[in-house]
């Protein structure tokens, strides 16, 4: 994307392909992105502002400014690896096959799908020894190839082009004019119901969990979205998540009499029997709407689970028999003075969270990028990168490039994501609106479930505030809510008040040193604070858990800390 599609408004209106018209400083669309498809009566609700660069809705209320429109859209990412991942296009395959002979009679035979259908989806095979290997080819919209498919007759070798895009199959023959449209969770269930009539219908790409940016970006330019994916339970589990990342007020759900489409005309069920299921379509119900009824089984089986009372343990024993390992939908406070390694334990935190299988982010306010990933490879590889030469007063590498490379791509494959600040204003501050926007977009494509926030203090810009202690209660207050509301867990760093006693030494911090606001220790699910010190060389690490809302323990955590000063272990 172009520098003038990114700054300039109406160059990116443009870019998007919606039908507009300029009235003054106002882009008007067509139609409204966010409540449905095109509009009958012309152009007449959804205005865009050239000057303040917002936009405002006057049929379904929903505004914002143009950053919030392009997250929304998948075309801007808040979100960063160690390296950015580029997409490469597949390659000619010379064994590929097409065959509208005894490959297609077979597979017409065993699955139902007629060879006129394959044929129009170029579905191919390749024979290497002896063994057929089904080949599912991934167009986009403009009928370019970008993916392949490839699957064993037996389904128990599955695999894609390598560093390919994710996006829906069967992109090529979609219809965006139209305001529906309708996705299945498998390639033969979309042929299946190309074969019965239906148009305008996707698949996912690898399995119901799957979404990309590109696939929201395909979702957007529809206002009804109907799911077909298979009615066991794993294949519900699949549909109610996507729904909740693609929309639920616009996704109804299907429920077949059989497993999936495929098996229904298998079973002799034709285009009427498909039609009156979806006549019968639901949208899903609101999670945060319940009754005591529907929570039921779920409370029977938590209630009679111990397990459910503890979080995910980590590789520090102490730290799971007092905090109870990491649990999601909760905020941890963690609190300490400068220079007692409060950015530090937070990475060795994300590290013990990443190990155990949570997907997670740094959101690092003050820190440079380069500062947080030199702490993070130091940690993992227990090693120092350099050292300060007192002599020549300056730094000098202990290892080598080559050495350095080979640890910068290891914590690029793993699921450790970052704060692209290089993307926002040159001060660094962010509005909790805009925080919560990128929480959504890493949750929602990347699935993390542990964030690191450092600090409060900085990208709330509590200077400029006329009553910083309600800047800072409502702050907590929504942070506190981003947990339950994504199933997310939440490491906030934050700044003590620098009190003194009598003497001029600083008070021992406990639960009221929260800068700016009581409610930092109130709203808190858990609240540690942080102190190292240096022991006749050896260096030590104390976290003190002060509370603990869940289990109710308290105690203290002692650490060791390596030669390089970031890695911390169970002493």
């Amino acid at each position: 994307m172009t520098t003038a599609i990114v700054d300039n408004p109406v160059s990116y209106i443009e870019s998007t392909g919606i039908p507009y018209k300029i009235h003054g400083t106002e882009i008007i669309l067509q139609y409204c992105p966010y409540c449905e498809g095109p509009d009958k009566n012309g152009y007449d609700h959804f205005y865009l502002n050239t000057e303040k660069k917002t936009f405002y809705c006057h049929k379904c209320g929903c505004k914002g400014n143009l950053y919030r429109f392009k997250l929304d859209r998948g075309d801007i990412s808040p979100v960063t690896k160690a390296k950015k991942i580029e997409y490469k296009r597949p390659k000619e395959n010379k064994e590929l096959t097409f065959d509208t002979g005894k490959f297609y009679r077979w597979y017409h035979k065993e699955r139902g799908i007629k060879p006129e259908i394959l044929a129009k989806f170029k579905v191919g095979f390749k024979q290497p020894d002896s063994q057929i290997i089904i080949v599912y080819q991934y167009y986009n919209e403009n009928n370019v190839l970008i993916n392949r498919k490839y699957r064993t007759l037996d389904k128990k070798k599955i695999w894609t082009e390598m560093a390919a895009e994710k996006n829906f199959y069967g992109l090529q023959f979609i219809d965006f004019t139209k305001p529906h449209l309708f996705i299945v969770s498998g390639e033969d269930d979309q042929h299946t119901l190309i074969q019965l009539g239906f148009n305008n219908v996707l698949s996912v790409p690898y399995g119901d969990l799957n979404y990309s940016p590109a696939m929201h970006k395909i979702i957007n330019r529809f206002s009804e979205i109907y799911l077909f994916f298979d009615n066991d339970p794993s294949g519900q589990a699949g549909a109610r998540k996507f729904a909740g990342k693609a929309g639920l007020a616009k996704c109804q759900n299907v429920i077949l009499p059989f497993k999936n489409a495929r098996e229904c005309i298998l079973q002799g069920l034709g285009y009427d029997d498909f039609i009156k299921e979806l006549s019968e379509a639901q949208y899903f119900k609101h999670e945060e709407i319940i009754k005591a009824s529907d929570y039921k089984t779920d409370y029977m089986k938590f209630i009679n689970n111990s397990k459910n009372f503890i979080g995910r343990p980590i590789r520090i024993p102490n730290f799971n028999r007092i905090v109870g390992g990491i649990r999601l939908s909760e905020l941890t406070v963690l609190i300490g003075h400068t220079g007692r390694g409060k950015s530090t334990i937070a990475c060795n935190f994300l590290r013990w969270a990443e190990e155990v299988g949570f997907s997670c982010m740094i959101m690092s306010f003050e820190n440079k990028l380069s500062s947080v990933i030199t702490k993070l490879i130091e940690i993992y590889s227990e090693e120092r990168i350099r050292i300060f030469d007192a002599i020549e007063e300056r730094y000098k590498l202990l290892q080598s490039d080559a050495w350095i490379e080979q640890q910068y791509d290891r914590l690029n494959r793993r699921e450790i994501y970052f704060l692209n600040k290089s993307k926002h204003a040159k001060d660094g501050y962010y509005s909790l609106q805009r925080l919560e926007n990128i929480i959504d977009y890493a949750t929602k494509f990347y699935n993390v479930n542990v964030f690191v926030i450092d600090h409060l203090h900085y990208f709330l810009k509590i200077s400029d505030a006329r009553n910083p202690v309600m800047k800072i209660d409502e702050a907590m207050r929504q942070i506190k809510q981003w947990t339950e509301k994504y199933n997310i867990h939440i490491l906030l760093l934050v700044h003590p008040s620098m009190i003194k006693d009598n003497k001029g030494n600083l008070v021992k911090l406990g639960l009221n040193s929260g800068k700016g606001a009581s409610s930092i220790s109130q709203e808190t699910d858990n609240f540690w604070v942080i102190s190292r010190k240096d022991d006749a060389g050896k260096y030590y690490s104390k976290l003190e858990v002060l509370k603990n809302r869940d289990i109710g323990k308290t105690g203290t955590i002692s650490f060791r800390v390596l030669d390089n000063l970031n890695t911390y272990l169970a002493e």
